[in-house]
């Protein structure tokens, strides 16, 4: 039986990507058009972004 509204507990969690996460996606999705996304692959697409794939 769940409890009633007033004591329900809400529990979430917060995710967040940085900025310009997006545009990393986009690069990633158009190499994957070009071929298969191997690790060079990523870590060119990465090496844009100031990080890299592990």
């Amino acid at each position: 039986m769940l409890p009633p509204m007033s004591e329900a507990v809400l529990h979430g969690q917060a995710e967040g990507e940085p900025s310009g996460f997006e545009n990393y996606m986009r690069d990633l999705a158009a190499a994957a058009q070009e071929g298969p996304l191997t690790p060079e692959t990523m870590r060119r697409v990465a090496s844009r972004y100031d990080f890299e794939p592990v």
